[in-house]
């Protein structure tokens, strides 16, 4: 019977195991740029579950709003982009101090079209963004953050000069 529920709980988990987090994140830089990259990203992720891997569902659902601007049906644009959100929400909800999730959403609001009006959490966002920025161990994130806060039109100069020396 243990043996049945190792080889189970194998199974169920193996697409999530088989995520390389820094992959992901250059799949995700990629996808800014171009469809074919995007679909790549969204399709790499099509399985992942928030509940096991939030940070992995958190690119899916930014890859799923960038996406929406490659569909020429406006009702498809909508709902693809309004989908990314409430997954990105999702795991936000679950997982509100992970600065990887809030950096997503903050990148996301800050690229979405004014008209969506997807941008009531900016603020928040770019505060713990901020606020944790200094202690983050991992350096390919601080330095993916660090680039798109200089460059970011959200981003106040005193804060862009805050990044820049705390590389």
């Amino acid at each position: 019977m243990t043996a049945l529920l190792l080889i189970f709980f194998q199974i169920a988990t193996y697409p999530q195991a088989t995520l390389d987090l820094e992959e992901i994140r250059k799949m995700y830089s990629a996808a800014t740029y171009n469809e074919s990259s995007c679909k790549k990203l969204v399709t790499s992720l099509q399985d992942v579950d928030a509940k096991i891997n939030p940070i992995a569902a958190g690119y899916k659902a930014c890859g799923m709003m960038m996406m929406a601007k490659y569909y020429i049906n406006p009702v498809s644009k909508i709902n693809t982009f309004n989908e990314g959100k409430e997954l990105l929400n999702v795991c936000i909800a679950a997982n509100n101090k992970a600065v990887e999730l809030r950096f997503l959403r903050f990148a996301a609001q800050c690229e979405a079209p004014g008209f969506l009006g997807y941008d009531e959490d900016m603020s928040n966002d770019k505060a713990l963004i901020i606020k944790s920025y200094p202690q983050l161990k991992d350096s390919y994130l601080k330095e993916m953050i660090r680039s798109y806060m200089v460059q970011c039109d959200q981003v106040l100069e005193s804060e862009k000069k805050y990044f820049a020396q705390n590389e």
